[in-house]
């Protein structure tokens, strides 16, 4: 197919319709309710397991084995969406074991095979083609055919089956539903970010993979300092006090604002933040800075956590948040009454599953 958009576009006519094809099928998918996802997420498992696997022995194959690359850094941000999932689990240590083994073994096996399939394309076309969509277009370019068409319509329908549901969508959609419950659920958070994601044109985010991956590595810079905030907390939440959005709660602070995880998180970021311009923008720095960047989990992760305990050792929250206070049997929650629900004869669900169910009658 021709391409009848301009160079300055940074995407071909033949990809902006596969781009409309993509919204078209994926968009609808944020009416379903998380808690009735599974069987699309046993599917999107067993075809993005397939896919890598598939691209492993087929460069490997073809090249006639793979040679040894050099060490590669990889950081994942799965762990930020966990909880938006665990939620739904039936009990507390349901997700332990899924959490301590599932997420290293799978990081370390996609990224080791991507390693070598990446080495045998560069062996086998003089290039490094990281990037599996990139991969599969140019080989759309360069070998086009039936069997090629159909391993990359397979294959992309492999990739794009999970990640954006499973990482930005929904988790994205649940916190947006926790922040305005009352005018946002988790579907019309869904829409929200699905609009938002695609007027930005994310094309242009893979457009050179230096960009793309330094956005990638920098996501840590931005998310490390939370979790040095709640390691302060030592993980300690009054629960009832989450649903009360006045004065009366612990959580409510100055304005409904923590003005002290605010001041934390930035001062935590910013000595990373010249090396983090350096790497997206090329402007110059001192060496010390770059280098600050490239461990800025660590900085983040410390200095999140120190400075919010100084923080708050000079200016202690109000209520003493750091004690653990869950809800009993009865108190209920505006909108809800969980007394009603009748758990005894929804066996097998999770707490998180029969509320999430309720809800959706009343809707």
């Amino acid at each position: 197919m021709a391409n009848t958009l301009p160079e300055s576009a940074l995407i071909t006519t033949s990809q902006l319709i596969g781009f409309i094809m993509y919204i078209i099928i994926f968009t609808p998918m944020m009416f379903i309710r998380p808690s009735r996802m599974q069987p699309i997420l046993f599917a999107s498992f067993f075809m993005v397991a397939t896919t890598i696997f598939g691209i492993f022995v087929w460069t490997v194959a073809s090249n006639g084995g793979a040679p040894v690359p050099a060490p590669l850094k990889s950081i994942s941000s799965s762990e930020r969406s966990q909880s938006d999932w665990t939620r739904y689990a039936k009990t507390r240590r349901a997700p332990v074991l899924n959490q301590l083994f599932g997420a290293p073994l799978t990081i370390t096996i996609c990224a080791t095979l991507g390693v070598f399939a990446t080495s045998a394309v560069k062996q086998m076309y003089g290039k490094a083609i990281w990037n599996p969509i990139s991969l599969f277009e140019f080989l759309l370019s360069d070998n086009y055919n039936a069997a090629t068409r159909a391993g990359c319509f397979f294959a992309g329908l492999g990739w794009a089956s999970s990640t954006n549901l499973v990482q930005n969508s929904v988790a994205a959609s649940m916190d947006l539903a926790s922040m305005a419950p009352k005018w946002i659920d988790v579907s019309r958070g869904g829409l929200l970010m699905c609009v938002i994601g695609y007027v930005t044109n994310p094309w242009r985010f893979v457009n050179g993979p230096g960009t793309f991956i330094v956005v990638l590595n920098s996501f840590g810079m931005f998310v490390s300092p939370l979790a040095g905030i709640n390691i302060i907390r030592k993980l300690n939440w009054k629960v009832p006090d989450l649903y009360v959005g006045n004065k009366s709660s612990i959580y409510w602070f100055t304005g409904g604002l923590n003005w002290r995880a605010f001041l934390a998180w930035t001062l935590a970021i910013w000595a990373s933040f010249p090396g983090f311009i350096h790497a997206t923008a090329g402007t110059e720095v001192a060496l010390g800075w770059t280098r600050t960047f490239q461990v800025t989990w660590i900085v983040g992760f410390m200095g999140g956590g120190a400075m919010y305990w100084l923080i708050c050792t000079i200016s202690p929250p109000p209520g003493a948040p750091y004690v653990t206070d869950c809800m009993d049997e009865n108190i209920t929650v505006e909108g809800v009454a969980p007394r009603t629900i009748d758990y005894e004869n929804k066996s097998g669900a999770s707490s998180a599953q029969v509320v999430d169910e309720e809800m959706g009658k009343k809707a």
